[in-house]
């Protein structure tokens, strides 16, 4: 549910604890990003989400990095667009670390909770 208000409004019944992010689907970057901020003020945890059937464009990749999720779903390695973004997954952790990806901890509380947004890791 890449919406703001949707996720403002799930958030006030308390019982969600993470969201995915799809790009595709809010239709902006910039709908995207106030999702995830809204989920992220929410204590959501954050996916964010490649649509299937897409290019090589790494975007998502960095988007997923700069937001601070920590997770990225793409998909397995059997097509060529989806490696070419977790190469560049790859590429960016060599530069920023490890710390940069959630590691072990996927979608727990002791992940996300921290963390704000913009914050580095």
């Amino acid at each position: 549910m890449t919406n703001q208000t949707l996720v403002e409004n799930v958030a006030v019944k308390g019982d969600r604890n993470a969201v995915l992010i799809k790009v595709n689907q809010a239709g902006t970057i910039t709908e995207s990003i106030d999702a995830f901020i809204a989920a992220e003020k929410a204590g959501f945890g954050s996916v964010v989400s490649a649509r299937s059937g897409e290019t090589e464009d790494v975007t998502i990749s960095h988007l997923a990095t700069g937001l601070g999720g920590g997770q990225l779903k793409v998909g397995s390695f059997t097509r060529s667009e989806r490696m070419a973004k977790w190469n560049e997954c790859l590429r960016i952790q060599d530069v920023l670390g490890k710390s940069a990806f959630v590691g072990g901890a996927p979608l727990t509380k002791t992940w996300w909770g921290k963390k704000t947004y913009g914050e580095t890791l």
